[in-house]
């Protein structure tokens, strides 16, 4: 077993003298999981972890040291890429940790100010857009929003100005939307929505046009009923019981709760009901009457059965 030892211990400085530290640490990994108690093998595992870390270190400072002159270029995303991937040498580097902090504030603040400049550059340029066109607004909203994808400032951005867009139409319509044309207000919502479907300003206008719309149309089902019962009353007294059954259905059909009105109507198809069978009776008597005297001046005309 020392031999095998022996051989082991030979094979894994090998390696290590070659600079192949990963599959000699594997070597060493695999016989002392074989063998916890094999010392020898212990020992070369923890020298292999004190020269990696030597030479990981010394790797480490090197790059640092090359990395330098990309602070004076500003160039801070690359430097976070590369400060990233030497911590994975050793994620306990104090300097590296410290470097890759200062890069990301730095990266941070200037994202920040090219972000502000940028708000402030576009706010400009949004408002002299929205004096001058809405249209032109609009479009450059939308060509924003499709630029910026995903972006939240250009979101808010874009959004705050349609808002102003939304309200500043609606005032410009006062006259329309106070009006009693349904269908042209209904046709200006439908306008807005295209800018903003979630629009809160909208919903408060949808919401007031079916209030509106929704008492204009009681006020008209109330005077229609008036006025066509005061017909129906009047259409009975002259005893148009065709007429009245006739203006009876139509405001039911508006107010299908309006008892007084069933009530004429059923009377009122009573009324018309014998009305037109007194006539049938008349007319087959008279028709009967007429037939007879035919029969009796032109018999032979006739056929008995």
């Amino acid at each position: 077993m020392s031999e095998f030892f022996d051989q082991a211990e030979q094979n894994i400085k090998s390696l290590v003298a070659e600079g192949n530290f990963n599959k000699a640490y594997k070597l060493c990994k695999s016989l002392i999981k074989k063998f916890p108690q094999a010392n020898r093998v212990v020992v070369l595992k923890k020298n292999i972890e004190e020269a990696v870390y030597k030479k990981n270190n010394k790797l480490i400072k090197e790059k640092i040291k090359k990395l330098d002159p990309l602070w004076k270029e500003k160039a801070l995303p690359e430097l976070i890429k590369q400060y990233r991937e030497l911590l994975k040498l050793n994620p306990t580097h104090s300097k590296l940790k410290s470097l890759l902090n200062k890069a990301q504030n730095e990266y941070k603040d200037e994202i920040e100010k090219i972000e502000k400049d940028f708000n402030e550059t576009q706010m400009k340029k949004l408002n002299n857009l929205f004096e001058k066109d809405t249209n032109l607004l609009l479009d450059e909203l939308f060509r924003l929003e499709k630029t910026n994808r995903g972006n939240k400032n250009v979101l808010l951005l874009t959004k705050q100005f349609k808002e102003k867009v939304i309200s500043k139409k609606i005032k410009e319509k006062e006259d329309l939307i106070y009006s009693e044309k349904f269908d042209a207000i209904k046709n200006l919502i439908s306008q807005l929505q295209k800018i903003d479907n979630k629009n809160p300003e909208i919903e408060e206008l949808i919401k007031m046009t079916k209030g509106r719309q929704y008492g204009l149309q009681r006020d008209e089902k109330t005077d229609f009923i008036y006025n066509a019962s005061t017909h129906l009353n009047t259409l009975m007294r002259l005893k148009k019981y065709k007429e009245a059954i006739q203006v009876a259905n139509e405001i039911i059909e508006i107010n299908p709760k309006n008892k007084k009105t069933k009530k004429i109507l059923k009377k009122a198809e009573n009324k018309y009901f014998n009305k037109t069978r007194e006539k049938t009776i008349t007319s087959i008597i008279d028709h009967s009457k007429t037939l007879k005297e035919s029969f009796s001046k032109n018999k032979e005309k006739y056929i008995k059965i």
